[in-house]
């Protein structure tokens, strides 16, 4: 079932499911083995239910900044509730990129039994009415195989949240009825119903939905004109999928005239907020001069930047990951050239200069662009730099950036 369109992987937590439920019921009354992961779990709960205590406060920008800074750490619960958060929007704004990057983190580090933790926390939260509680409940409550709810129980907390005039619940509801699954029954029309409803709201990832119905001819005749409607409204209200879309459309010929320079308007859109495949057709538009003009060096920055967003989630490395577009792209600069190019993607990282903020990243362009020029190892001013973002990262942090210290190309990790 799909809940958002940057699906929660939560099928990751399966490797470590088995093991931990069996641990939780030890049998004949026998003292549960410790492992790692129990004893990371059972130390971060009293400093999660710091985080719930806010939450059930309604200090929500508190709880936030207590997650983010537990989460930096690696405390698992930590990065599960901030991928709630930034999915559902509840203290903060609904942020796709910020949840998918928690997402990921999560699926490779947790397991399900830290999930159903958070889950135990949030509760008590949602039971007393709080909408994005009740949103995250069904949410969350998405993870594992089979889910920790079923597709019924998750409808019942979306729709707890819409009586609120939740947005994004009324958009999750709208995607249970799009998909349907065991115990609710497919509706395309409740499904359309529930995303104008959200739309009307300015929920971005209703209004690219919509424009699936209409792309796909889902319950309603297909009309590419309508559907590219709905993919800039999407793109306007920050959904960088739509404007993926958008892009992919009009340099198409569906729905508008081919357009190489208005699609790459569009995909630049989506690149600047962290869409791997959008990058990847920003480094492609330079490479070739279509739709801007020719610029190889802003071709092998969009290359580097699209894959290594891409090759830690399956799909965008599908689409990018088996691209020959960094091969291409050097072939035509110099070791200089290409150094260079890598200290600014750091430094475009590292300021959230054109492209999410992301430290880690930063750190591993860094480290890439010194490797590739090892005439930058002589400046002080990269040395100083380089010297801060060391600093600023935590062990955790070091550990990702770690597994991305290998080269970049077309090869997965």
């Amino acid at each position: 079932m799909r809940i958002s369109s940057l699906t929660l992987v939560f099928l990751a937590f399966l490797p470590l499911t088995s093991q931990m439920q069996a641990q939780s019921a030890p049998e004949n009354g026998a003292t549960p083995q410790t492992t790692p992961a129990t004893t990371r779990l059972n130390a971060s709960v009293e400093t999660e239910t710091t985080a719930a205590a806010a939450l059930a406060k309604g200090n929500d920008s508190e709880a936030l900044r207590i997650w983010q800074s537990q989460a930096r750490q690696g405390e698992c619960q930590a990065m599960i509730g901030l991928m709630g958060m930034y999915t559902v929007g509840w203290g903060t704004k609904i942020d796709p990129v910020a949840a998918s990057k928690w997402q990921i983190r999560t699926a490779k580090a947790c397991s399900i039994n830290e999930v159903r933790a958070v889950l135990r926390l949030i509760r008590p939260i949602a039971e007393s009415g709080n909408p994005h509680a009740q949103a995250f409940m069904g949410t969350v409550g998405t993870a594992g195989d089979p889910p920790i709810a079923n597709d019924a129980e998750v409808l019942r907390w979306e729709e707890l949240a819409t009586d609120k005039g939740d947005a994004y619940a009324q958009f999750a509801v709208g995607s249970i009825y799009d998909d349907g699954g065991k115990g609710v029954r497919r509706n395309l029309q409740k499904a359309q119903e529930w995303y104008r409803l959200a739309a009307a709201q300015g929920n971005g990832m209703a209004l690219n939905n919509l424009a699936e119905l209409y792309r796909f001819g889902k319950g309603v005749k297909k009309d590419p004109q309508e559907a590219l409607r709905w993919y800039r409204l999407g793109a306007e209200h920050g959904d960088a999928k739509s404007a993926y879309t958008a892009g992919w459309m009009i340099q198409e010929g569906k729905g508008a005239p081919k357009d190489d320079a208005e699609a790459m308007k569009w995909y630049l859109l989506a690149a600047r907020r962290g869409e791997a495949r959008a990058q990847f057709e920003v480094g492609e538009a330079y490479l070739r001069g279509k739709g801007v003009n020719q610029d190889k060096v802003e071709a092998y920055k969009w290359y580097n930047i699209a894959e290594f967003n891409a090759r830690n989630d399956q799909t965008p490395w599908e689409y990018v990951g088996h691209s020959n577009g960094i091969e291409n792209s050097e072939k035509t600069l110099t070791r200089t050239e290409q150094g260079r190019a890598l200290l600014a993607l750091g430094r475009n990282c590292r300021d959230g200069e054109g492209l999410p903020k992301d430290e880690v990243a930063a750190f591993v362009f860094f480290e890439w662009a010194a490797k590739t020029d090892p005439a930058i190892l002589q400046e002080q001013s990269y040395l100083q730099e380089r010297e801060a973002l060391d600093k600023q990262l935590t062990p955790f942090e070091h550990k990702l950036a770690e597994t991305n210290l290998h080269p970049l190309g077309p090869k997965k990790p």
